[in-house]
């Protein structure tokens, strides 16, 4: 929990200047942090960047 927790706090900057999405994107990312957590106790840190750079383009793809 306390991985998600700063990994959303990283992102404040972003919701807060670079988008307009604001506390959604901050509750996604504390949502992704908490899937990325799980799997990198259960496959290791490859899988956990996979994921984020997955929810990274899927997002991207989405917002355009």
């Amino acid at each position: 929990m306390l991985s998600a927790l700063l990994f959303a706090a990283c992102h404040v900057f972003l919701a807060s200047t670079v988008t307009d999405i604001g506390w959604p994107l901050l509750a996604f990312t504390l949502y992704e942090g908490l899937i990325c957590a799980f799997l990198r106790l259960r496959s290791g840190v490859t899988a956990a960047a996979l994921a984020h750079g997955t929810g990274i383009f899927l997002l991207a793809g989405a917002l355009v």
